[in-house]
C-alpha cells in the first residue's frame, strides 16, 4: 500500500520596504516614514513584530501611527520602535502604515532599517534605507555681466550662495567653480 504524503503548501515569503517624506529637513524637523509589508506567498503571513531602528537623535511623535497599524510602538532607547503584536497579512495582500518622527539637530545624512518577524516565515530586514538629509537648505545662482562680449573682452561673474533655512547657520567647507 503506497504512503500518503502531505500536500505541499506554498511557502510564505514576505517583502518589506520603507520610504520617507520629506527626504531633506532642517535640524529638528519632522519627517514621515511609510512601511509597506507585502505577502506575495500562497498562505497568510503571521506577523509577530515589526521593529524599526531610527537614526540616533531621531524621536517618535506620539500618536502619529496611521494606516494598517494605528497603535503607538513600544519605544526603547528612544530609537528602537516595536509594534507587537502585528496584524496578519492574507496571501497576496499587503500592510502599509506610516508614522512621524522628529529629526536630530545634528546635520548629516541618516538611514534606518525595518525588521519584520513572524511565526511562519523567515525574518526580513530592509538594511539601511530611507535616507534623510538633515541640515540647512542651500541654493546657488551664478550670473555674468555683460552677457555678450567680443573675443578677448572681460566679463564679471557673480556667484550667490543662499541659506534658505531660517534660523539655521550653514557652514560651507569648499566652493568650486569650473
Amino acid at each position: 500500500r503506497p504512503a500518503i504524503l502531505p500536500r505541499a503548501t506554498a511557502a510564505t515569503v514576505i517583502t518589506v520596504s520603507k520610504t520617507v517624506s520629506p527626504t531633506t529637513v532642517t535640524p529638528g524637523g519632522q519627517v514621515t516614514y511609510t512601511i509597506t509589508i507585502q505577502n506575495p506567498g500562497g498562505e497568510t503571513a503571521n506577523l509577530t513584530e515589526v521593529n524599526d531602528t531610527l537614526p540616533t537623535g531621531f524621536s517618535y511623535v506620539l500618536n502619529s501611527t496611521t494606516g494598517g497599524i494605528t497603535s503607538n510602538p513600544k519605544v526603547t532607547g528612544q530609537v528602537n520602535l516595536s509594534w507587537s503584536p502585528a496584524p496578519s497579512i492574507a496571501a497576496g495582500g499587503s500592510l502599509t502604515f506610516s508614522f512621524s518622527v522628529l529629526s536630530t539637530t545634528t546635520p548629516g545624512i541618516y538611514y534606518n532599517q525595518v525588521q519584520v518577524k513572524g511565526s511562519n516565515f523567515t525574518t526580513v530586514n530592509t538594511g539601511n534605507t530611507a535616507p534623510v538629509t538633515v541640515g540647512p537648505s542651500m541654493s546657488i545662482a551664478k550670473t555674468v555681466t555683460p552677457d555678450v562680449v567680443i573675443s578677448g573682452g572681460n566679463v564679471t561673474y557673480t556667484v550667490t550662495l543662499t541659506n534658505n533655512s531660517s534660523g539655521q547657520t550653514a557652514h560651507t567647507t569648499r566652493f568650486v567653480d569650473v
